[in-house]
């Protein structure tokens, strides 16, 4: 059974428990498909009559983010066999030289996966910010304090898969590749950052109206 699949309890219990899945990294994916969630939830109640000289936008993100949950509940799955894959090559045998050089090749090969699926967690975040950061200022104003959450949703999960690269980091052998996806995730954050101030001084804005 998919981990999306399971009840809300039946996922707090697992990841609650001593056993290595649902982690962080399933933890992060599943706040983000949350965050992309309210997302969608604010553009269906910016909806109607009222809203009609916006509709398309609301259209359009309903649309994104649907496309984004999907996305982040494949990430969910994909952490978990990243680890797996990860524990298999680590139980591999090391008796004779051949056995230590396939060992050693799987494990760089996991260490990739187990960054890479991070690191896409990331990039997804920040593209449903960047979509949602266009209707701060036209969506229903009764559920603006839902899109707050659903930034902070989005950032926490983001801030949380990069601490998931950064322990994965040393294990990768190319620094050419360590360099690199340390330089992405910190222009990520950057980012983040930048779109969760602009959205939250709009909100807050528009609340105190």
């Amino acid at each position: 059974m998919s981990l999306m699949d399971q009840s809300v309890r039946s996922f707090v219990q697992a990841a609650s428990s001593r056993t290595p899945t649902p982690g962080g990294g399933s933890v992060a994916a599943l706040v983000a498909a949350l965050g992309a969630a309210m997302g969608s939830m604010v553009a269906h109640f910016s909806q109607g009559p009222k809203f009609a000289s916006h509709s398309e936008e609301m259209e359009h993100m309903i649309i994104r983010m649907k496309a984004d949950i999907d996305q982040f509940e494949s990430l969910l799955e994909e952490d978990v066999h990243s680890f797996e894959t990860y524990m298999s090559a680590a139980r591999m045998s090391g008796q004779t030289e051949e056995h230590k050089q396939a060992k050693q090749a799987a494990l760089a090969s996991a260490s990739v996966l187990a960054t890479e699926v991070p690191v896409r967690l990331m990039r997804r975040c920040l593209a449903s910010m960047e979509t949602m950061e266009g209707i701060a200022g036209n969506a229903n104003r009764r559920v603006l304090s839902d899109l707050g959450i659903a930034v902070y949703l989005l950032e926490a999960a983001a801030r949380s898969a990069w601490i998931t690269v950064a322990i994965n980091l040393p294990g990768l052998q190319e620094e050419k590749l360590k360099e690199q996806y340390g330089r992405e995730c910190a222009q990520i954050i950057g980012r983040i950052e930048s779109i969760r101030a602009g959205m939250l001084s709009t909100i807050h804005s528009r609340i105190n109206e």
